[in-house]
C-alpha cells in the first residue's frame, strides 16, 4: 500500500484518530469536511472522541450503503467514502444471549462512540489512515483511476448518479480492512476502550475550552465584548462536545445545562459577564479534574490510534 498515492487532509503527521484536544480545531474540521465532501452536515458525525468527522451511509434494499449521491466527485478519493459494509454501517448485537433467556428485541445498536471508536481502530490497522505521516489513502488512485484528471472525475460523477462503471463498481476495501480470522477484533477492542475514552475526552475538551476561552480574551483584551464572544462560541461547543458528562453530584445539575445557562445569562444587558466566565471556566475546571485519570489511563496504555 505504499507504493499507492497518498494524501493528507485535516490530520496532521503524528496524529491518530482518537481523542481531540483543541476544540477550536474540532469544529473547524467538520466545516471543512461538509465543504470539500459535498454531503449535507446531518450525513457527516463529528465527534470529539474521533479527530476525523465520518460520514453517515444510508442503505440500499441490498443491506449495502448507498453510493454518495449528490458528494463532491473530488472528494471520491477518500477511504472514508469507500468503507467496506461492516465498517459503514453499526453492529446490531444481542444484550442478552439465547441461555439467558434473550429474545428479538433484546438487541443494541452500536452508539456513535463505539462505532467511531471501531472505525478509527480499523483505519489504522488496516494503513487506510497512517498516524505516523497523517496521510491517507487514496482510493481512486489504488484503482488506477486520477481524480485530478478531468475524464476520471466526470467518470465518479455519472458513477454517484447511477451509472454502471466496472471500475468504480468493482472498488472494494474490506480485503484491505477485514482481518478475516477475528472479524470481530475491533469491536471487541472498542468496547474495552470506550469506557475509559469518553471521559478521557471529557477531560481534554475541557482544558482545551478553557484554554481557547483564555487565549481569546488575552489576544482581544478582557473587556465584556471579548468575553462575551468567546462565551458564545465556546457555549456551543461544550454543549456538543460535552453531551454525556455526568450531572455534578453535589447539586444534581448537568453541567452541560449550567453552562448553557452561564451562556444566556451572560447576553443579559446587565450581566456580570466576568463573574459569569469565571463559573463557566470553574465548571470546566472541574470536568477536566474529574475525568483526568481515564485521560491519563489512556496516555499510560497508548493505543495505537490515539493521537499524540
Amino acid at each position: 500500500m505504499s507504493e499507492v498515492k497518498r494524501r493528507r487532509f485535516l490530520n496532521e503527521p503524528g496524529e491518530g484518530l482518537l481523542l481531540n484536544s483543541d476544540p477550536v480545531e474540532f469544529v473547524r474540521r467538520f466545516d471543512e469536511f461538509v465543504d470539500e465532501s459535498g454531503l449535507p452536515p446531518e450525513r457527516v458525525l463529528a465527534l470529539p472522541l474521533i479527530s476525523a468527522p465520518l460520514p453517515v451511509a444510508t442503505v440500499g434494499e441490498d443491506g449495502r450503503p448507498n453510493r454518495w449521491s449528490g458528494a463532491n466527485p473530488a472528494f471520491m478519493w477518500h477511504p472514508l467514502m469507500w468503507l467496506p459494509a461492516h465498517l459503514a454501517l453499526r453492529y446490531r448485537y444481542r444484550v442478552i444471549d439465547d441461555a439467558q433467556g434473550g429474545t428479538d428485541v433484546d438487541y443494541e445498536i452500536e452508539s456513535d462512540s463505539l462505532w467511531a471508536t471501531r472505525v478509527a481502530l480499523e483505519l489504522v490497522h488496516s494503513g487506510l489512515y497512517n498516524p505516523e505521516d497523517g496521510t491517507w489513502l487514496d482510493v481512486l488512485a489504488y484503482a488506477g483511476l486520477d481524480i485530478e484528471n478531468p475524464v476520471d472525475q466526470a467518470r465518479v460523477e455519472l458513477w454517484l448518479n447511477g451509472a454502471h462503471d466496472d471500475t468504480l463498481d468493482a472498488i472494494d476495501l474490506e480485503p484491505l480492512v477485514l482481518v478475516t480470522e477475528d472479524s470481530e477484533w475491533a469491536l471487541r477492542a472498542a468496547n474495552d476502550l470506550v469506557e475509559t475514552l469518553v471521559p478521557a475526552q471529557w477531560s481534554l475538551i475541557a482544558s482545551g475550552i478553557i484554554e481557547a476561552v483564555d487565549s481569546y480574551v488575552a489576544q482581544n483584551g478582557a473587556t465584556d465584548a471579548a468575553r462575551l464572544t468567546a462565551l458564545n462560541t465556546m457555549g456551543q461547543v461544550a454543549a456538543l462536545a460535552l453531551q454525556g458528562v455526568p450531572a455534578d453530584p453535589e447539586t444534581g445539575f448537568s453541567y452541560v445545562d449550567v453552562l448553557s445557562m452561564l451562556t444566556v445569562e451572560a447576553r443579559e444587558p446587565d450581566a456580570d459577564v466576568a463573574a459569569l466566565m469565571e463559573s463557566f471556566l470553574d465548571a470546566l475546571g472541574e470536568i477536566a479534574v474529574d475525568y483526568r485519570p481515564s485521560l491519563q489511563a489512556m496516555e499510560a496504555d497508548g493505543p495505537l490510534a490515539v493521537a499524540s
